[in-house]
């Protein structure tokens, strides 16, 4: 895994759901900011659990082991949400809207990032195992 991603993911992230927690809270108030808050909170915590399930690979695992780890840790992931949003619709059922809100634009993080440029050999062209392509 690349450290420098998973750290800009989060930030990012993290960036998002401040920005419209303080948006929030200073048109709505606090417990509109406390919904926002929770918003992204939904997909910073889901991600961690995907990250902290992959995270254990050993770096000889094979790629059975990392499709069987990122399965898992899908699943995690899913349940993480799943289990956070039941407690949202109890906590925030009148702010849903501005926590539905956060939800989506950091959740918009992961399709971002996919068009990151990745540091690191694969840009080089050079194979760790077998030299030049």
């Amino acid at each position: 895994m690349n450290r420098l991603v998973i750290v800009r993911f989060f930030l990012l992230q993290a960036s998002i759901t401040a920005t419209i927690s303080a948006f929030a809270g200073w048109n709505l108030g606090g417990y509109a900011a406390a919904a926002a808050l929770f918003g992204g909170g939904i997909n910073l915590l889901a991600a961690m659990a995907f990250v902290l399930r992959v995270a254990v690979l050993p770096p000889d695992a094979t790629a059975e082991m990392r499709l069987a780890a990122l399965a898992r840790a899908e699943i995690v992931k899913w349940g993480v949400s799943i289990g956070l949003f039941a407690i949202a619709i109890r906590l925030f059922a009148d702010q849903f809207l501005v926590l539905m809100l956060t939800y989506l634009l950091t959740s918009s993080v992961y399709w971002f990032a996919l068009l990151w440029d990745v540091p690191g050999e694969r840009h080089t062209g050079v194979d760790r195992n077998h030299g030049q392509h």
